[in-house]
């Protein structure tokens, strides 16, 4: 049996029929606490999915948030609905009652106040459902109308049951399965998409929320492959890091920095520190040392650095040093060497080296002319 009761504008909905049935509570605040939802699914209403379409019967219209209490009620949670005068509880209420009393069920609603069950009554009367009805206000004076319906509708039995039976409510239910089913699917497709929008295990905010924060004329990143590895709540460390990071960028990854193609040392240890400054030791010396060789080989001091290019060339001046072996090609080595400029240096010696080279490109003339032309 399921009892509603009104308390200062709001409807405590108990389950007594099961509360019957389990008679190991022994006050009305155990059972109470054994119906209270606690796990993290019932937090999230996600029980209210148990609930089909094909076995709620409600003659009323009704939103979002009674359609989850009316649900809550018949899955046998106990719950109060609060709320002002005009939003809904009678509803709620004539809803409830149509439910059960369509599924065989016997329920009792109580009030403190008349006007509370007249609400309710009036408008099961709307709906031509008031033969089922028995309102009581006066045990004894309402007891003769209550035993004139309950006559009445036993002598209608056989009529109720042809009606039942009939082609038009056999058409009706099966209308009724089909419309169900789709309003089924269509409920569990919306779910998908409210799961999906409101969904925070990816990146710690919602698509939703990340929709409306978001503005397409403000400057943005690209994130599309990246976006799952930010978490939202980790988003202010991240971007003070990133301001950090590109203050440090604008310094040494500027193309004057100096030691912008610097070696990393970070993988170097203690060990390797001291290596690096007997190397810095030993530069002045091993400087001094090649410039006493080279005067002695040359004549003149060359620096490290010139012998270092130098060293670069080694096949090139192998090959210079092969051609010269042919008498004619070292005559006119000897000739061109004999010519004087004003600045004989390193860099007059690469233009003649240049020049000596160039000899010997292409397919050579004695293969380009005829013999009356050379």
């Amino acid at each position: 049996m399921l009892g509603i009761f009104p308390q200062s504008g709001s409807y405590l909905v108990p389950d007594y029929e099961n509360m019957q049935k389990e008679s190991i509570f022994s006050d009305l605040e155990d059972f109470f606490a054994s119906k209270h939802s606690t796990s993290e699914e019932d937090t999230k209403y996600a029980f209210l999915n148990r609930v089909k379409e094909d076995v709620t019967y409600t003659p009323l219209k009704m939103d979002a948030y009674q359609e989850n209490a009316l649900k809550a009620a018949k899955l046998g949670k106990s719950l109060v609905v609060q709320g002002p005068p005009g939003t809904g509880k009678s509803q709620l209420i004539t809803n409830l009652i149509a439910d059960f009393v369509a599924r065989g069920k016997r329920v009792l609603l109580v009030s403190q106040k008349r006007a509370a069950l007249d609400v309710v009554y009036n408008r099961f009367d709307a709906l031509d459902m008031q033969q089922f009805m028995g309102l009581v206000h006066d045990f004894r004076n309402d007891r003769k109308s209550i035993y004139e319906k309950i006559a009445k509708q036993i002598d209608k039995i056989e009529e109720y049951k042809q009606l039942n039976n009939s082609l038009d409510s056999i058409q009706l239910e099966r209308q009724f399965g089909q419309y169900s089913k789709q309003i089924d699917a269509i409920t569990e497709e919306m779910e998908e998409f409210r799961s999906a929008l409101f969904d925070e295990s990816e990146c710690g905010i919602s698509v939703k929320e990340l929709y409306l924060t978001s503005s397409l004329e403000e400057t943005s990143v690209n994130v599309k492959q990246e976006y799952q590895y930010f978490r939202f709540n980790e988003l202010v460390d991240l971007v003070a890091r990133s301001k950090r990071y590109a203050t440090y960028a604008s310094v040494f990854r500027a193309e004057n920095y100096p030691l912008l193609d610097r070696k990393s040392f970070s993988a170097y240890d203690l060990t390797a520190l001291k290596r690096m400054q007997e190397f810095l030791e030993e530069i002045p010396r091993v400087k001094e040392a090649i410039a006493t060789q080279t005067k002695a080989i040359v004549n003149h001091p060359i620096e490290i650095e010139e012998c270092i290019s130098i060293l670069s060339k080694k096949e090139r001046a192998k090959e210079l040093l092969s051609k010269v072996h042919n008498p004619e090609v070292y005559d006119l080595f000897r000739q061109l060497i004999k010519v004087h400029t004003r600045d004989t240096d390193y860099t007059w010696l690469a233009g003649h080296e240049r020049l000596l080279m160039n000899c010997f490109k292409g397919v050579g003339v004695e293969q380009s002319l005829s013999k009356q032309e050379i």
